[in-house]
């Protein structure tokens, strides 16, 4: 049903409206997806649009009821979700006169979560083409950046116990923000230092992510096994992908990162794919790396919360 609006109404919104589709119209740092934005992004467009606005009308009108207008009119519909935690309040939209919840994809979500975030782990693998398994769930990472050097076993999440349950380990994906039509999403915080290997690519023309890059990608499979879908997922990218990727630069990456376990667990994996030089170059760059790191007290596991009883002499890993 068509909004009533008088005269003066019609002016106000129509300058609303067109100012809001011209900021939507193209992918920007700021909005990097046009047909997804958060509660929070659309507020402070609306907000600045009314605060440069000549209409004193406009700018007197609330950053809210300007939101609901946009919604009445049909401009932005309210994506449904299963909220987490509902008093966090994450709300997300489709935005375009013809564009409805359903068609939205899920990086434009995930994006829209985060401007600034990198999409990674599971939803990278398949975004790749990594794995021919689908995603249950999905990750966005907040990176961050410390002094304090490079975090050992995951970043800040500590190595579980052999005992570990499923459910314990599944702790460890992020923050679930919420569900949306079965699916999953999580928030993660990250070391920027840990992931140096990211990229902007075009997902559709409407929408540029930020991503792992594929060999990031590929070595984040052995640093959160568990977020990549699990050994599964990690054995397959490593048997299937890693002979279309660029492996120079997967070592480039392990030495930019600098941490030792990682290190053991790509050159082990490397090894075991046939690709016995690269594996070298790791294991003579382990020697420096190992020399400046505290002594294992015993040898971590290949993935993360599972347990191996095979040792790995040469890696100083338990392996299957």
């Amino acid at each position: 049903m068509p909004v009533k609006t008088t005269g003066t109404d019609e002016n106000i919104f129509e300058e609303l409206v067109s100012k809001l589709s011209e900021g939507f119209s193209k992918p920007s740092s700021v909005n990097p997806v046009v047909h997804c934005a958060s509660r929070t992004t659309l507020i402070h467009a609306v907000s600045e649009i009314k605060n440069t606005s000549t209409s004193s009308r406009l700018r007197k009108s609330s950053a809210k009821s300007l939101l609901d207008h946009l919604n009445r009119a049909g401009l932005i519909h309210r994506i449904p979700v299963s909220q987490n935690r509902p008093e966090a309040g994450y709300q997300i939209f489709s935005v375009g006169f013809g564009v409805t919840p359903d068609e939205v994809s899920f990086p434009e979500i995930l994006m829209a979560l985060v401007p600034d975030g990198v999409i990674c782990f599971f939803s990278a693998i398949h975004l790749h083409g990594l794995s021919t398994q689908i995603p249950p769930f999905h990750h966005i990472a907040k990176l961050r950046r410390t002094d304090k050097g490079i975090e050992r076993e995951g970043g800040a999440f500590s190595k579980p116990s052999a005992g570990s349950s499923a459910s314990q380990s599944r702790n460890r994906l992020g923050e679930l923000i919420f569900d949306h039509e079965g699916y999953p999403y999580y928030v993660t915080k990250r070391q920027a230092e840990r992931v140096p290997g990211q990229q902007q690519m075009y997902h559709g023309e409407n929408s540029l992510i930020r991503i792992t890059d594929r060999e990031q990608t590929i070595l984040d499979t052995l640093a959160r096994p568990l977020s990549c879908g699990g050994p599964s997922v990690v054995f397959e990218v490593w048997n299937t992908a890693i002979e279309s990727s660029d492996v120079g630069r997967i070592v480039q990456l392990i030495q930019s990162i600098g941490d030792c376990n990682l290190a053991r667990r790509a050159g082990y994996m490397l090894e075991s794919t046939g690709l016995t030089d690269a594996a070298d170059v790791i294991s003579t760059w382990l020697e420096q790396c190992e020399a400046n790191a505290p002594e294992l007290s015993e040898p971590p596991s290949l993935l993360l919360g599972v347990a191996y009883s095979n040792l790995s002499s040469r890696w100083k890993l338990r392996v299957p």
